[in-house]
């Protein structure tokens, strides 16, 4: 066991921890390829929970760490809302190792930054649902330090545009008949539409690949695109 933290350890390069308005900030590099790397947490209200938004090797998270929180299943029923809008239900967020993932992840940010605070209800197959309330008044400038690693996807051509991914990916897997490949579809787009942001493309290549965001995987169409060009 020590010598698999020893390993862990030596692969990455603690850059700095910072806090802002209860936010913990650590940043840290690949000791390899000096990839960067940063995860802001944030405790709930209660002090319960946790909220974790990252950006690890170019891809964008955001998850939920909850007291007792357990699936059998691949997926969390999820209810939430933002200030006194009205809230968004019967969502579902992937289970990783006991965290609930969100599926829609750059629209869920979005949310965040235009607003004040957050109460979200996360259920499972095994367990009654559980609830965290969060302060996010703040985000606006945690969010400009992650776009630092991981840019903003709305501010580059081939990835601004929000084509219902989620949508998608569930209208695929209904075609399947495989609810089981909706999760990894939506991260396989996410993916990509975080490749496109932090590979911008000249604008000839941009031109070449924009129709390929009318298909039914449109960042992953527009980013094999990108990288072969015809």
């Amino acid at each position: 066991m020590a010598k698999g933290w020893i390993t862990f350890f030596l692969s990455c390069l603690l850059i700095g921890v910072a806090h802002a308005d209860d936010w913990e900030i650590r940043s840290w590099k690949d000791a390899i390829t000096d990839k960067e790397s940063i995860a802001a947490s944030k405790k709930s209200l209660d002090g319960d929970s946790e909220m974790r938004i990252a950006c690890v090797d170019d891809v964008m998270m955001v998850s939920f760490h909850l007291p007792s929180l357990a699936s059998n299943g691949p997926l969390f029923d999820v209810d939430y809302r933002v200030d006194e809008r009205p809230g968004v239900v019967d969502r579902e967020w992937l289970n990783v190792n006991g965290g609930a993932f969100v599926l829609g992840t750059f629209e869920f940010i979005d949310e965040l930054a235009a607003s004040d605070g957050l109460l979200v209800r996360i259920g499972s197959e095994v367990a009654s649902p559980k609830m965290a309330s969060f302060d996010i008044t703040s985000f606006g400038g945690v969010k400009e330090e992650i776009n630092q690693v991981c840019p903003d996807v709305a501010k580059y051509a081939l990835s601004a545009d929000h084509k219902g991914t989620v949508a998608a990916c569930w209208l695929e897997a209904f075609r399947q008949d495989n609810a089981a490949r909706m999760p990894a579809c939506v991260a396989r787009e996410e993916h990509a539409r975080q490749w496109l942001a932090s590979n911008p493309a000249p604008p000839g290549v941009i031109e070449d690949c924009r129709h390929e965001l009318n298909s039914e995987r449109p960042f992953s169409g527009t980013k094999g695109c990108v990288q072969t060009p015809k």
